[in-house]
């Protein structure tokens, strides 16, 4: 009884990053604008993959290289550690009209991460849609 509460509280929590990642994917954005801010000795980006239904999604990048995700006119999904100040910085610095939002972990507090989303500016013409 002891063993699945220990695991609980030391593991990270891929899935639940696993399922953000799958849902911004699956909806307004795609798997390669999901990224991972790197953390040291956080979330396994491979399990995270798994979770995302994408295996071999391993999207991670340290803060001083989150500049090679500007120039894409698609939305971005940045995940972040809490304590990543330095990934915070970098991405408010290189996308200003981003918002940073925190997701609590069904786990618990030591488990939430941040979602830093940038909307993106791809406007699609209307004109160019099919004729009913």
């Amino acid at each position: 009884q002891q063993y699945p509460k220990n695991y609980v509280g030391g593991a990270e929590n891929a899935s639940e990053i696993g399922a953000v990642v799958r849902d911004f994917s699956q909806s307004i954005g795609s798997y390669d604008r999901a990224w991972m801010c790197l953390h040291p000795y956080w979330a396994d980006t491979r399990a995270v993959g798994i979770y995302a239904g994408q295996v071999g999604w391993e999207q991670v990048l340290p803060p001083d290289q989150l500049a090679q995700l500007t120039g894409d006119p698609r939305p971005l999904l940045i995940v972040m550690h809490p304590q990543g100040a330095d990934c915070i910085s970098a991405a408010r610095a290189l996308f200003p009209t981003g918002t940073l939002t925190l997701r609590h972990s069904a786990r618990d507090a030591n488990h939430d991460f941040l979602l830093f989303f940038v909307a993106g500016t791809e406007d699609l013409d209307e004109s160019t849609l099919p004729a009913p």
